[in-house]
């Protein structure tokens, strides 16, 4: 699985889907655990050559917080790509826990 070209402007932008406030009961209990799982993903994925992004969503207050997110690895992308392309870079692809 590890990538090949290196031109290609694929970066990953992973988060975990879980929010610890919307669950009152570990909200409650006040002993928040790290995305073990999703960082494992991440550190799998850089190692076989994919530029990896993280967002922890657990403490947040809101669902819409990634969109600033969103739109900065977006720019990045645009960035990054040469001048002579004309290819449209896609969003970062989100990959959560499930």
């Amino acid at each position: 699985m590890k990538k090949t070209n290196t031109q290609d402007p694929t970066k990953l932008l992973f988060c975990p889907s879980y929010f610890y406030r919307f669950d009152k009961k570990q909200w409650e209990d006040n002993r928040p655990y790290p995305p073990y799982g999703t960082l494992y993903a991440a550190a799998v994925m850089r190692q076989e050559g994919y530029e990896v992004s993280f967002f922890d969503t657990h403490l947040r207050t809101n669902t819409q917080e990634i969109i600033p997110v969103l739109a900065f690895e977006k720019h990045l992308l645009r960035r990054k790509m040469p001048q002579s392309s004309f290819v449209i870079p896609t969003p970062p692809i989100i990959l959560t826990n499930i």
